[in-house]
């Protein structure tokens, strides 16, 4: 017997996506939601980030960056920082 291909379901983009776009994951709906210049949802409301951890799941942790950059002779200071996008990330 053969065995058919199971199909996948398309991952709703809540409106944000164009016509027949599958958003499959958090980082989908995250994306359209960005292209549309949209404000995310809250993430409790994204059944594709039901497995996502919250800001308060992940306190202590942190992350390095590696690089090389260039500067201009003289003084100078360099910050890195989360975009905006990721301060509300899990809140609520």
């Amino acid at each position: 017997t053969q065995e058919e291909p199971e199909e996948q379901e398309c991952g709703s983009c809540y409106g944000a996506g164009d016509d027949g776009e599958c958003c499959d994951t958090c980082d989908d709906v995250k994306r359209v939601y960005a292209r549309r210049g949209w404000v995310f949802p809250n993430v409790k409301d994204v059944v594709q980030c039901a497995g996502e951890l919250s800001s308060k799941q992940e306190d202590g942790e942190g992350c390095n960056v590696h690089g090389i950059v260039a500067l201009s002779t003289g003084g100078g200071n360099l910050h890195l920082a989360p975009s905006h996008d990721l301060e509300e990330f899990g809140s609520g």
